[in-house]
């Protein structure tokens, strides 16, 4: 009876994790496309329809607002798929003539249309890190002596070296470790070359010498444990620390992008520290279970900068794509340009891409994304359950 009440509680937990996480994210989607749809307003672009969910449509209501062009209308509706959401404009399929129709506003507008959603993560992921240092984050102390030995694991090299748990870390290989990524990456060094490394520790105010060898799968066997501070900024400062750390979130979120397609077209797993949509759930899971409020912030405002690098990603069907397509027609322009005005050719050069062409090549994006996530997916159930 207990271990069925066990079981029951645990799934709760799961389920309550993913309802959390689908939550978060389509929350994270909607203001994505309101990023879209702020911009489309900037433009001018006569917009049709936003969505809360995707279809089918079960509730509509319409409203109007006055325009250069007189009273304008667009519908705000509720659909069936309670997950994201869409804006929907005039002009989107290549083919109005409307004269504030997405096809037919100037170049730098559309573009400025695409790249809203991406500007919008962008800075809610700002803005929540802002916030985040304004109440008070805390951080990995930086610096040498910042980093001791945490743990170390049973039956591997270093529990059988000299090295002990709390042993402060001052250097391997003569290089000084500062940081948590510091000591992975001057670490990886030995372990990829299964040669011996040299450590310089603090134990008791007195340096000690020691010499590890990695095992044959070039593993240590160390835990490193980082020194926790809290930083807290006024408003202009939290902004810059903001600043900062959006960008260095970004970037961890192209590597490990690019180390995810590498091992799963090279090696058919995903790495390891890497996650698909079910590790994400897994980590709201701990995050709820384990965290503050302020750490579901802060995952929050990850995600959403790692929504603004996945959607900028210049890859068709994503708002990257789309930005390529733009800067294609803006060098059908520029060599119009150069061919009219400087070499007087006379010749009808094309605007464009054929918004055919565009679209199928756009579907084809969205079928690959959809089928690598599925693969990352079921890759990632197999490892959270092997």
């Amino acid at each position: 009876m207990t271990d069925i009440i066990s079981l029951i509680y645990s799934a709760g937990s799961v389920l309550l994790s993913i309802f959390t996480f689908l939550i978060i994210f389509g929350i994270l989607i909607i203001l994505h496309e309101f990023g879209h749809f702020w911009a489309a307003r900037a433009a001018k672009v006569k917009i049709l329809e936003f969505g809360f969910g995707m279809p089918p449509k079960i509730w509509g209501k319409k409203t109007s607002r006055n325009t250069e062009d007189g009273t304008e209308e667009m519908e705000w509706t509720l659909n069936a798929i309670p997950f994201g959401g869409f804006v929907r404009m005039e002009g989107e399929d290549g083919t109005s003539n409307h004269p504030r129709a997405f096809n037919n506003r100037p170049l730098l507008w559309r573009m400025l249309v695409i790249s809203g959603g991406v500007i919008m993560n962008f800075l809610l992921g700002w803005g929540l890190l802002t916030a985040s240092f304004m109440i008070g984050v805390q951080m990995p102390e930086t610096g040498v002596g910042s980093i001791h030995v945490g743990k170390l694991v049973d039956d591997m090299p270093a529990i059988a070296s000299e090295l002990k748990e709390k042993d402060i870390l001052l250097e391997i290989d003569n290089i000084e470790i500062t940081s948590y990524e510091n000591f992975l990456s001057t670490l990886k060094n030995d372990a990829e070359k299964k040669q011996i490394a040299h450590f310089t520790i603090l134990r008791k105010n007195e340096k000690i010498e020691i010499e590890i060898m990695p095992n044959e799968n070039g593993i240590f066997g160390i835990v490193p444990q980082f020194t926790i501070k809290t930083e807290k900024y006024e408003f202009i400062n939290a902004g810059k620390r903001g600043f900062e750390e959006s960008f260095i979130v970004m970037k961890g979120s192209i590597d490990a992008l690019g180390n995810l397609v590498t091992n799963l077209t090279t090696k058919h797993k995903i790495p390891e520290g890497i996650g698909g949509p079910v590790a994400i759930a897994s980590t709201t899971d701990a995050i709820l279970e384990h965290g503050t409020f302020l750490q579901l912030v802060l995952f929050t405002a990850m995600l959403s900068l790692s929504l603004a690098v996945l959607n900028i990603m210049p890859f068709p069907g994503l708002d990257g794509g789309r930005f390529i397509f733009l800067l294609i027609e803006a060098i059908f322009v520029i060599f119009t340009f150069i061919a009219t005005k400087i070499f007087h050719i006379n010749y009808n050069f094309p605007k464009r891409l054929p918004h055919s062409l565009e679209m199928y090549i756009n579907a084809i994006g969205m079928l690959t994304l959809f089928s690598f996530l599925i693969w990352v997916t079921f890759l990632d159930i197999g490892k959270l359950f092997g």
